[in-house]
């Protein structure tokens, strides 16, 4: 018997996945029929919108769990997934019964069935992306919940997710990606982004570019979105009685956001953190802060984000990092958090990208803190160069060791046999490459 995992995969595989070109120009009007066809699940949720190039998903599970923790019942829409389909459509990073997903996927497919849409609008069939989306809400609304972080999944303005009536809208770090849809500039991709503002619903704005917070700020003034800018004061060391902990601040509504975390935690999480509690509090969802909740953040997982694996075969123990960090100044944070968690250090680099992502600056920011680098592919789930990358790695360094691979399973076999005892590496560069490599490497070293 399949799984709940892989029948809601068999069943959203089987649509065309996205809009492409000026196709997308009719998502928000495609997205309005879907809904309406299934009964506008989204209208009794409380939802805030949330969009960036980085940051967005920790961002949106950080403020999900932190509700569901204060026991405001908040389902919560990511992408992309990583290793389960179900990673979209959580309870606070959580998984819903697994009655519950079979219950509204036979739902959706009852209430979809015999719809097609008008032929000006492009394909007849819902995409991928737009029946996850939908479904989502669904499932949200089934779950009972009150309240719902949804991520945009690609930009703002014409995002299936776009057509929702948000409480806030919340916008994390913005730089250059996706350049072919959204623009060449910070400006243009801001002004794409800043599409999911709505007239009287408060923005908040975390640390970016200045290029991006003005286009920000000016579209939020031109539409009339009161906003609110994130600025995060980090105390590297404090004690509390003999432990050290870091002290993190930041002001909204004339409120000092403050709490303490174990040392441990790294400037990057605790910015993340820190930015939904500073959301909260600007809408008023929470009023205190009860600093025992940090002792839960065991609780708090996501997937494919800096997650660590030890393998152990015979005599040796390898420990990996996997973090689908796929910009530069992502790149860099992983780095960041590496040096804060004292993983250095690193022996190998498994490395990919998809082919719209800037692989050079990427690989610029990170290849030199590794002896050897491996490059592969990502298979056919998404589109990339893994020759050009390779050239553009092995020419630049070529003192290092720099492989290209044809399958994950040869990369377990290289790391294995060529990772000292004890060794690091990291596998980063797209969620996709991730994926690929900690299924291999975990059916592999059963």
């Amino acid at each position: 018997m399949q799984d709940i995992s892989t029948i809601l995969s068999d069943f959203f595989d089987s649509y065309s996945p996205s809009l492409s070109g000026n196709l997308r120009e009719n998502r928000l009007e495609r997205m309005n029929l879907l809904l309406e066809r299934i009964g506008n699940p989204e209208k009794v949720l409380k939802m805030i919108h949330i969009a960036g190039s980085k940051g967005k998903g920790t961002t949106a599970s950080f403020m999900s769990w932190i509700m569901n923790q204060y026991h405001m019942k908040t389902g919560l829409y990511l992408s992309p997934h990583v290793f389960d389909v179900r990673e979209r459509f959580t309870l606070g990073t959580e998984f819903f019964p697994q009655s519950l997903y079979k219950s509204t996927l036979k739902e959706l497919k009852k209430k979809i069935e015999g719809f097609t849409l008008p032929s000006e609008l492009g394909p007849d069939k819902p995409t991928t992306f737009e029946l996850y989306t939908a479904y989502a809400y669904l499932l949200f609304k089934n779950a009972g919940c009150k309240y719902a972080v949804i991520e945009t999944g690609l930009g703002g303005r014409l995002d299936a997710t776009n057509t929702i009536s948000p409480i806030a809208t919340c916008f994390t770090y913005i730089e250059k990606e996706h350049t072919k849809i959204l623009g060449n500039t910070l400006e243009e991709i801001a002004t794409e982004k800043a599409g999911i503002m709505r007239k009287g619903v408060p923005s908040f704005f975390s640390d970016m570019p200045q290029d991006a917070l003005n286009t920000l700020k000016k579209e939020a003034d031109r539409i009339g979105s009161p906003y609110y800018t994130y600025d995060l004061k980090i105390d590297d060391l404090a004690f509390k009685g003999n432990a050290p902990v870091k002290i993190a601040h930041s002001i909204i509504q004339d409120k000092d956001i403050a709490f303490d975390a174990p040392f441990g935690f790294s400037d990057i999480e605790l910015y993340d953190l820190n930015y939904a509690l500073f959301i909260l509090h600007g809408l008023n969802l929470l009023k205190h802060i009860d600093r025992n909740y940090l002792e839960l953040r065991e609780s708090f997982f996501l997937p494919g984000r800096f997650q660590r694996k030890t393998v152990i075969i015979d005599d040796k123990t390898v420990f990996l990092t996997f973090d689908g960090a796929h910009t530069p100044s992502s790149i860099q944070h992983l780095l960041d958090n590496i040096e804060a968690y004292n993983f250095y250090p690193c022996s190998t680099l498994v490395f990919s990208t998809a082919i719209d992502k800037n692989y050079k600056e990427m690989a610029d920011i990170i290849v030199p803190k590794f002896d050897k680098v491996i490059v592969l592919g990502l298979g056919e789930s998404k589109k990339s160069d893994p020759e050009a990358i390779y050239d553009y790695i092995s020419t630049k360094w070529n003192k290092k060791i720099v492989e290209l691979l044809n399958t994950p399973d040869e990369v377990f076999t290289d790391i294995m046999d060529n990772t000292p005892d004890m060794g690091h590496v990291v596998v980063t560069g797209s969620f996709y490459l991730v994926d690929s490599i900690y299924k291999a490497i975990t059916r592999r070293a059963q």
